[in-house]
């Protein structure tokens, strides 16, 4: 199917249709807007010609960026394209060279070098550009192939899947046809950048009720993922304070960028065991977590953290906490230059063979517990499923 999509000459979609019963055109006549009459210094009269706006790609949910805030989502959440929400539309339209859209009053078209409408009111800015249509998927000066992968997933977590199983096939075309020195490992590329892949978070925990991905993958949450780190600007890099020992998956059939059966993951990285507790501390912070240290002397921490899915059946575990990256944040004071950390949490599954699955991802704030971290981990090889 994406050498079909990737290879067409043109695509046309009927993204106002909510199924395939419904037409392609628009029934009946378009409201074309109203007449004002304006009558000049010169005393001539003038008619001017208004009418809403009609909505486009980039506003109603055909893409998903980072910069852009969490109303803003959730004011755009519902779309007058409905096919755009859909995860094999994504595909289909990143894959297309050209696109043909059948919107509610007008025709939209996309392409890889631009974007407009009958209208003439549709805006592309050109950071919208690089995550569009196929031959953006090579790494440019700008923006690496790290960095267009880890939006194009925020982008397809966001849209709709019949089956959860179809989370890897939803995307396989993609990925055929992403630019990476790396393998593919269950949406993981193991390339220099595959641990700024495995700091995500779920907007909304929670994990489908089959499995269909190793722990460490985005895809063993259900819903939308976000990444904490994705650029590389202003001159700097993460600093690793992990590395990758190996990483594994056992497709489903021969392809293996499609249906995984297993996967398994090997970090090497400082630990820290803590153990889990949680408290409804107040109404603003329902989800606040207790951290406490298995260590005489060392005070428990109230603090917020992002778990993948609901971990009440581990309350009172100890669990271990891998430091994983570092990155300078967007303060400087006059002491030095302040610093994001990860850490990914692991549970043990199998005692015997000391198998751990992951079950979020924890970043400190504050002296009071940056300070007790810093320079503490035995360095540790775990493996997650």
């Amino acid at each position: 199917m994406s050498d079909i999509y990737s290879n067409s000459y043109l695509t046309i979609a009927a993204s106002k249709a909510r199924s395939a019963t419904e037409t392609l055109f628009v029934p009946g006549q378009i409201e074309q807007g109203q007449t004002h009459w304006f009558r000049s210094s010169d005393n001539q009269m003038y008619a001017i010609h208004t009418r809403e706006p009609e909505p486009h790609l980039y506003d109603f949910g055909g893409y998903a960026w980072q910069t852009e805030t969490q109303a803003y989502r959730r004011t755009h959440r519902k779309t007058p394209l409905p096919l755009l929400r859909r995860a094999w539309a994504f595909q289909e339209r990143y894959l297309s060279p050209r696109v043909v859209h059948f919107g509610p009053a007008e025709l939209l078209w996309e392409c890889a070098e631009d974007k407009c409408c009958e209208c003439s009111n549709a805006k592309y800015p050109e950071d919208r550009k690089r995550l569009h249509v196929s031959g953006n998927t090579k790494p440019t000066y700008m923006y690496t192939s790290a960095q267009i992968w880890m939006d194009l997933i925020e982008q397809y977590t966001e849209k709709e899947l019949t089956y959860p199983s179809d989370i890897f096939p939803g995307i396989q075309g993609v990925a055929k046809a992403m630019d990476r020195a790396g393998n593919y490992h269950a949406g993981i590329w193991d390339d220099d950048d595959v641990l700024q892949q495995l700091v995500w978070r779920a907007a909304k925990p929670g994990r489908p009720e089959k499995w269909r991905a190793p722990s460490w993958s985005w895809a063993s949450v259900r819903g939308p993922v976000r990444y904490l780190l994705r650029s590389s600007h202003m001159g700097w890099k993460p600093k690793q304070m992990a590395s990758l020992v190996s990483i594994s998956t056992s497709p489903v059939g021969l392809d293996p960028l499609g249906e995984v059966r297993s996967g398994r993951l090997q970090l090497k990285g400082p630990c820290v065991d803590m153990q889990l507790d949680h408290r409804g501390l107040s109404r603003e912070f329902p989800h606040k977590q207790v951290w406490t240290w298995p260590r005489q002397g060392v005070p428990s921490w109230h603090t917020r953290w992002s778990p993948d899915y609901d971990l009440s059946p581990f309350y009172g575990r100890t669990v271990k906490m891998m430091d994983i990256i570092h990155w300078p944040n967007d303060h400087v004071d006059d002491r030095r230059f302040l610093e994001n950390r990860c850490y990914l949490v692991f549970i043990c599954v199998n005692e015997v063979e000391e198998i751990y699955e992951r079950i979020g991802h924890f970043e400190p704030h504050g002296e009071h517990i940056i300070g007790p971290l810093s320079g503490l981990g035995e360095e540790t090889v775990l493996t997650i499923v």
